[in-house]
Formats: structure tokens, sequence, C-alpha cells
């Protein structure tokens, strides 16, 4: 495909001059020369994009592209009116380049003050009942207070009040070695009691018929 060339605006500002001895950037919406080549004749393969200012644009680069557009004015048809004949001037080095224009800057919206908040207003009635509120409150807890205090001098709290705890110091810890593990000591069986041995047969009635003849014989020595 034939080299496209054509003078347009820079868009951004990040393009670079190919004019060796300038390779500086194109200033954005400033005027530039444009030189656009394909690899091959498929319009949608590699292009190489070559910018240049306009009066670092060399003779030869200008021919070429006069011939491929037929004329000058051709070349820049895609600049406003105005800019037309600047910029045939500087590709010829008429006159040197415009400079680009200002931009303008953007307005910064002014910053809204943020509304003061209302304060709340409380009317008579409502703050006449905060007040009752709040003394009554007040007074229930010094009522309180002394109930408290009468019961502890009574003795009356419970065990586990606050008011009826004496206070205690803390216990310093001490620190005492490990005691070895001792077995509990078994449990013996109390000895069992042996029997008393018994008497032989007979033996009782014995002795008592013995004593019954005594007791006969004395009686009869105090009849005579």
């Amino acid at each position: 495909m034939p080299t496209v060339y054509s003078v347009e605006y820079d868009p951004s500002g990040r393009a670079t001059c190919k004019r060796k001895d300038c390779s500086s950037k194109i200033p954005k919406h400033s005027m530039r020369f444009s030189k656009v080549a394909w690899k091959s004749d498929d319009p949608c393969g590699m292009q190489f994009k070559a910018y240049y200012h306009l009066p670092c644009v060399g003779e030869s680069i200008l021919h070429n592209a006069v011939t491929a557009n037929g004329s000058i004015e051709a070349l820049v048809a895609n600049l406003k009116p105005e800019d037309r004949q600047v910029a045939i001037d500087c590709l010829r080095g008429e006159r040197p380049p415009p400079p680009p224009p200002a931009e303008a800057p953007i307005p910064t919206p002014p910053r809204k003050r943020a509304a003061p908040r209302k304060k709340q207003r409380m009317t008579e009635a409502e703050a006449e009942a905060e007040a009752e509120a709040e003394a009554e409150a007040e007074a229930g807890a010094v009522a309180q207070a002394q109930l408290m205090s009468a019961l502890a001098a009574a003795g009356l709290l419970p065990l586990m009040s606050p008011l009826a705890m004496p206070m205690q110091m803390p216990v310093p810890m001490e620190f005492s070695m490990p005691v070895p593990f001792q077995p509990p000591p078994l449990a013996l069986a109390p000895p069992t009691p042996t029997p008393a041995p018994k008497a032989p047969a007979g033996a009782g009635s014995g002795a008592g018929a013995g004593k019954r003849w005594r007791l006969r014989a004395a009686a009869e020595e105090d009849d005579e």
C-alpha cells in the first residue's frame, strides 16, 4: 500500500519528532506532519508511523508528500481553514510554527459548605419532665445509700453484701516445695477373738451338789 502523508493536530502530546537532530515532544493540540506506511499490501497489517514538527520536515519527505497528495493544499485539508495557510508556510520554511493553543483550565466546582446541624430544642414541658426525672433518680440513690448504711450498722446485711463483708488484706503468695506422693496405710482387719474353753460335762452339777451338802451339814450342827 502507498504511504499516507497528512498534516493533523496532535491529540495527546506524547508523540516525539522523528528528526534525528530534534527528537523532542510535539506539543498537544499543535499541528504535526504525519507519515504512515504499511509493511505489506494488507491494510490491516503492521503500520509504521512517524511524526514531525512542521519545520522539521525535510525537502525530500515534503516532495514525496506533495506528489502522493497531488498538491500541498490537499496535504493540509484536514486542518481548520484558518490554520491551513499557516501550515503551508511552515512546511515551506517561510514562517515559524505558531505556539500551541493554551488549554482552558478546568473549572473546579466550589465546595459546598455543610449545613449547620440544627440544635434540638426541647419544649418547656419536656425540660421540666427531664429535670423531675433526674431529681427523682438522685433522691432514690440517696435513700438507697442511707438504707444500706443503716442495715450495715445493725448487722442485717446479707453475708455476701459488699457492705457487710470485711475488708481483707491481700495475702502474700508462699512458694513451697512439692510433697512427694505417699500412699495411704493399708487398713488391717481386727483380730478374731479366741473362744474360751468349755467346761467338761457334769462338772457344774457336781460343784452345786457339794455346796448343798456343806450347807446341810452346817445346819445340822446348829441344831445340835
